[in-house]
């Protein structure tokens, strides 16, 4: 088996390479889109506020794979384009929009956890807003959805796996092809063995960083 996945080893490497660039740029592309979007909600702008609503309702509500398709097989008949030279950015793309409107919710549970009165307490201590926001609210609502986001990062190591539907070679992808020619389980052991220890890491990641905002999870 050793002798095997040794060989085999460069293959699953560049599927390893693939998945963790879609995983670290959609968390670092959609966090940050998530929290813009929950602030925004948090706006006069009533308008504005449903349009997030929309958007997070349709993404929410259809599932990432039926995305994914239709990103990749259903744009190019309608705009006549081609994205096949631009695969990796555009599933990029999908998967952070995918997770931006989870984030939008999670954020948006985050400031409806803060008590109003802070902001009394702020106004009183002749604190302006931004001040307020940047200093009191904001830290809170990252330490309140810590966990949750945790959760969804956890999520997002298994739905890397849907790349493979859509021909990209992740770790998935390889580990398949070598199942289909050589007639072995051994990439899809390694495989397995990967996910689980990558699932660890976040879940680590995730205690250290509530433990140093003294969140309990």
């Amino acid at each position: 088996m050793m002798a095997y996945l040794s060989n085999l080893l460069p293959i699953l490497l560049s599927g390893i390479q693939l998945t963790l660039i879609v995983y670290v740029a959609t968390l670092l592309l959609s966090i940050p889109l998530g929290f813009l979007g929950a602030l925004l909600t948090q706006s006069k702008i009533k308008g504005l506020t449903r349009i997030i609503d929309v958007f997070t309702w349709i993404i929410r509500g259809t599932p990432l794979l039926l995305q994914l398709y239709f990103v990749f097989y259903g744009l190019p008949i309608l705009f006549q384009i081609t994205i096949r030279d631009k695969r990796l950015l555009f599933a990029i793309l999908t998967f952070t929009i995918n997770y931006a409107a989870y984030f939008i919710e999670i954020f948006k549970g985050g400031f409806a956890s803060i008590d109003p009165g802070q902001w009394d307490v702020s106004l009183m201590l002749e604190l302006s807003r931004w001040t307020t926001l940047k200093s009191v609210i904001i830290p809170q609502v990252f330490a309140n959805t810590i966990y949750v986001i945790g959760n969804e990062a956890i999520t997002l190591v298994k739905d890397t796996a849907l790349l493979a539907t859509v021909a990209l070679p992740d770790l998935l992808m390889v580990s398949k092809e070598a199942l289909s020619r050589d007639a072995r389980v051994d990439a899809l052991v390694f495989s397995s063995v990967f996910y689980l220890l990558f699932t660890l890491i976040v879940v680590v990641s995730v205690k250290s960083l509530s433990q140093k905002w003294k969140v309990e999870v």
